[in-house]
C-alpha cells in the first residue's frame, strides 16, 4: 500500500511506502514467464520501481537480458544495487533523478557541467538515452549527440508521485511514433508537467498534455 499526505496549508506531502510481501522462488519463476510471454508482442519493456522484495539484486539486470535477447529496447528506473547492476547490460534508456544518478556515479551534481559530463558518461556505456530528471526544474537529456535541457512552464503542482513513469511514457508514445530526439523531449516534459496537476497519479488530461508542450522550453547545452 502506497499512502500519500498532501498538506495544501504548508505545501507539503508526505509518503508512507508498505514494504509489501516478501515473494518466492515460485512467484519469481512464473513473473518471468510471463514476462518472458508478454515480450513476444511488444516493442519496449519498462522497468520501474523499486526491487522486489524477496528478488536477488540481479534481478532487474536478468529482465534487460530477456528484453535484449528478443531485440526490445528496455527502459530501466530503478535504484541501488538493483540499478547499477542492470545498467551494466547497457539498456536502451535510463531515466536517474538526480539523487538517483548522484548514488550511481558516487558524486555530487551540483553544477550544470558536471550533469553535462554525467549523463555522457553514461551515454558511453552504450546506453542510447539518458534522461536526468530534476523535479519541476525539469530535465536534462541526451541521445549521445544532442542534448537539451528541458524545462516545464510554471504550474500548480497538486502531487509530484508518477511523474517521473508519465515522463518515460511521453518520452515512449513519441518514440515509438518516430518522432524526432528533440520532440521526445518535449513530450516527456509535458506529461511529466501535466501528471502533477493532479491529486491521483496517471490522471493526465489531453487538453493539458497539448498546452504544456508547445510551453516547454527546450535548450541545447554545448
Amino acid at each position: 500500500t502506497s499512502l500519500t499526505i498532501i498538506d495544501p496549508a504548508l505545501n507539503t506531502i508526505t509518503r508512507i511506502l508498505e514494504r509489501g510481501p516478501e515473494i518466492t522462488k515460485i512467484e519469481l519463476e512464473n513473473f518471468k514467464k510471463r514476462i518472458s510471454y508478454l515480450l513476444k508482442r511488444c516493442k519496449y519493456l519498462i522497468i520501474s520501481g523499486r526491487n522486489i522484495p524477496g528478488a536477488p539484486d540481479y534481478f532487474c539486470a536478468e529482465l534487460v537480458s530477456m528484453a535484449q535477447k528478443k531485440n526490445i529496447l528496455c527502459v530501466l528506473d530503478t535504484s541501488g544495487k538493483a540499478y547499477r547492476l542492470a545498467l551494466k547490460k547497457e539498456p536502451f534508456m535510463v531515466k536517474p533523478n538526480l539523487k538517483e544518478a548522484e548514488q550511481v556515479l558516487n558524486k555530487k551534481l551540483d553544477s550544470l557541467a558536471k550533469i553535462k559530463r554525467a549523463v555522457f558518461a553514461l551515454c558511453k556505456k552504450r546506453i542510447k538515452i539518458v534522461a536526468l530528471t530534476m523535479g519541476s526544474k525539469g530535465a536534462i537529456v541526451t541521445n549521445g549527440k544532442d542534448i537539451f535541457l528541458a524545462t516545464p512552464p510554471q504550474i500548480k503542482r497538486k502531487s509530484p508521485v508518477g511523474c517521473g513513469d508519465a515522463f518515460i511514457g511521453g518520452f515512449i508514445a513519441y518514440h515509438s511514433s518516430n518522432k524526432s530526439f528533440a520532440d521526445c523531449v518535449r513530450m516527456a516534459v509535458a506529461c511529466g508537467a501535466a501528471n502533477a496537476l493532479s491529486i491521483n497519479p496517471g490522471f493526465i488530461k489531453k487538453q493539458d498534455v497539448k498546452k504544456i508542450f508547445f510551453q516547454v522550453q527546450l535548450k541545447a547545452i554545448t
